[in-house]
């Protein structure tokens, strides 16, 4: 199935997220299939591999070094962490080289963390046309939106 997406993609210019969702007991095997079916897709320099599952991170980077990781991190983090920041220790600390995070969680202390520690940073779920705007002036390099519609042209 991931070969009939990747396959459906050939030729698009954007980013492309594959999120890593399973039990834990599954990590090994998913991560080992999804790392085995991008190898050699021309889309790789825009596949980017994130998970909530910070371990299942390093096993990415375990199989496919070349590969571009995010940690995803979503709205309880900002109440299990006193400072933002903290994020970007967490990513690098699983070998991540980005940050995918929740619209609650982005703030310009985490931006700036970000930048020093040049980490990318995806924002989700975006469906309100002002983030376009807030983006912009904080660096962020991609916004997740269930509504493209909504967000219209910048």
């Amino acid at each position: 199935m991931l070969e009939d997406v990747l396959q459906l993609l050939v030729g698009f210019e954007g980013l492309l997220y594959l999120e890593l969702k399973c039990e834990p007991r599954d990590m090994k095997p998913l991560v080992k299939a999804v790392c085995e079916r991008i190898y050699n897709s021309p889309l790789l320099p825009r596949i980017i591999v994130k998970s909530f599952d910070l371990n299942a991170i390093g096993l990415v980077k375990q199989n496919f070094p070349a590969v571009q990781t995010a940690a995803l991190f979503g709205p309880d983090m900002q109440f299990l962490l006193k400072r933002r920041r903290y994020l970007v220790d967490l990513a690098r600390q699983n070998e991540a080289d980005q940050l995918s995070v929740h619209r609650s969680l982005v703030t310009r202390g985490l931006m700036l963390a970000a930048d020093s520690a040049k980490m990318p940073v995806t924002v989700w779920t975006v469906d309100d046309k002002r983030w376009i705007n807030k983006a912009q002036k904080l660096g962020i390099r991609a916004l997740i939106t269930n509504d493209p519609s909504a967000l219209g042209k910048p």
